[in-house]
């Protein structure tokens, strides 16, 4: 039978020129190649070696430098040595494509050096979300129109989200659009991380991560991301991403934790969010027990390598007998009445803040003033109110302080206008007598608590 030979070589060919042979898969740059061809005319082996350069097959798969070496025979490519440059590690590649009536690719292969920063950026994240290396392995199979992606990979240690994980294992399935977690395991300091959900890799494909973990250790958390931060307690927490590649993405932090210190207040049962909203802010909710007392806050908080500026508010009202109880014992049975408290600070090395407490009925031992508002400010470890005022009997009340909150020792003044002195002395005397008329009251004080 007639039998054919021919060799030939070419340069810079267009890989498009192969989108038939390729099942569609889109390519873009040039290669070089040479072949050859051997055998029966009617059906002759085609070997050849390709050489490309910028060669990215999709967005989610920029494959650099491809090289590969192969035969076509009866509708059958085999790929027996491919390799190629990818997210700045390299991947090599070997297997089968058969095309006529049942096309189907058959491909395994594995992978080595991956930037976890290039793959977040591939997948429509910022880049500086992720960090370390990655290796694994990988199969496609089924049509080269959308082929099934299987992969399994690891890393010793993995930077997500600032998030230092360690002993990394994974596994996904989907295509090169979509990857769904199969398995998932990791360390975050001593805890396990569990992570579930779908990853988009084409654009306006859509991701939703979980990742969770248990009793992490907040003191070692503060100290690994705000320095100075006083943190105190363990945190069961869980991270939820969502959004659509190419745009943007919300992610919302939830946790418990059955003590939580926030410079040495202690705080029971607490639950608290953070929904990122912005570039480095954050939606803050606070929840939990002051002793008694039960506090629910919300407020912002935006983050930068010098620490955290927020501002919060209290949702419930703030029951002062029991929170001033909490936060000193000798501070009990002196305050009663129901508040509103608002805080903007900074968190960090030296932490600063100051904010307000308002109260339109305040009971101050057997005395009760009315329309009471306390400006402090936190300065030089120090609890400072300036510009207090409000209604004491009658008379308009302005009261300054301070307060060192480590020794109790406190200060301050008190000046009262045209207070009545019937309304101030009605508890005091308990019917025993009755003082009359208006006066006007100045008053300094110090002291240690109790």
């Amino acid at each position: 039978s007639p039998s054919i030979t021919m060799e030939g070589s070419g340069r810079d060919l267009a890989w498009n020129l192969l989108r038939d042979a390729l099942g569609g898969l889109g390519t873009a740059g040039l290669f070089d190649a040479s072949w050859s061809v051997k055998g029966p005319t009617a059906s002759p082996v085609v070997s050849f070696a390709l050489k490309g350069r910028e060669t990215p097959f999709s967005r989610s798969l920029p494959l650099r430098n491809i090289q590969l070496e192969g035969r076509f025979e009866k509708n059958e490519l085999s790929v027996s040595k491919g390799s190629g440059s990818l997210f700045g590690g390299t991947a090599s590649i070997e297997g089968k494509a058969r095309f006529g009536s049942a096309t189907s690719l058959s491909f395994k292969g594995a992978f080595r050096g991956l930037s976890a920063g290039q793959i977040a950026a591939a997948a429509g994240a910022d880049a500086e979300t992720a960090d370390g290396v990655v290796a694994g392995e990988f199969s496609l199979s089924g049509k080269p129109s959308s082929p099934l992606l299987s992969l399994t990979a690891s890393a010793p240690s993995l930077g997500v989200a600032s998030l230092p994980l360690t002993a990394v294992r994974a596994k996904a399935e989907g295509t090169l659009s979509s990857l769904k977690i199969t398995d998932f395991s990791a360390r975050l300091q001593e805890s396990s991380v569990d992570l579930s959900g779908v990853i988009g890799l084409s654009k306006g494909e859509k991701t939703n991560l979980k990742i969770a973990a248990n009793k992490l250790d907040l003191h070692s958390l503060a100290a690994a991301f705000f320095p100075g931060v006083r943190l105190g307690g363990t945190l069961s927490a869980q991270l939820n991403v969502s959004g659509k590649t190419g745009g943007a993405y919300t992610s919302t932090l939830s946790g418990t934790s059955p003590f939580l210190s926030v410079y040495g207040v202690l705080l029971e049962k607490a639950k608290v969010s953070l929904t990122r909203d912005g570039e480095d802010a954050f939606d803050v909710a606070l929840e939990g027990m002051l002793g008694e007392s039960a506090l629910a806050l919300e407020g912002r908080a935006v983050v930068s390598p010098s620490g955290a500026t927020f501002s919060l508010k209290n949702t419930k009202k703030i029951d002062l007998a029991k929170t001033a109880s909490a936060l000193s014992a000798h501070a009990a049975g002196i305050f009663t009445g129901d508040a509103d408290f608002s805080l903007t600070g900074k968190l960090g090395a030296v932490p600063t803040f100051e904010g307000s407490i308002s109260a339109q009925s305040l009971g101050l031992y057997k005395t009760e003033a009315r329309s009471v508002s306390v400006p402090f400010r936190w300065s030089d470890g120090m609890f400072v109110i300036s510009g207090g005022k409000g209604v004491y009997h009658e008379g308009t009340a302005l009261f300054d302080g301070k307060v060192d909150p480590v020794t109790m020792r406190w200060e301050g003044t008190l000046a009262v206008k045209e207070m009545d002195l019937a309304s101030a002395s009605e508890r005091i005397l308990e019917g025993q007598g009755k003082i009359s008329g208006k006066a006007d009251l100045t008053m300094r004080g110090s002291g240690t608590g109790g």
